[in-house]
């Protein structure tokens, strides 16, 4: 059997993701998935984004 296409999943931890997303506006929130979503499919990992993309 073929080894699974890592780009047509991707695991989601409900509680990491509400912990990082409360303080945001829904825009934000929707923004941030988005780009967990591009980076995932660019790079296969999340583990290795630490790039801060707030406005502070």
């Amino acid at each position: 059997m073929a080894p699974p296409d890592v780009k047509i999943w991707m695991p989601i931890y409900t509680g990491d993701l509400m912990k990082e997303v409360i303080p945001l506006t829904l825009p934000q929130v929707g923004a941030y998935v988005l780009l967990q979503v591009y980076y995932w499919s660019i790079q296969g990992s999340q583990s290795q984004m630490t790039t801060n993309y707030s406005r502070e």
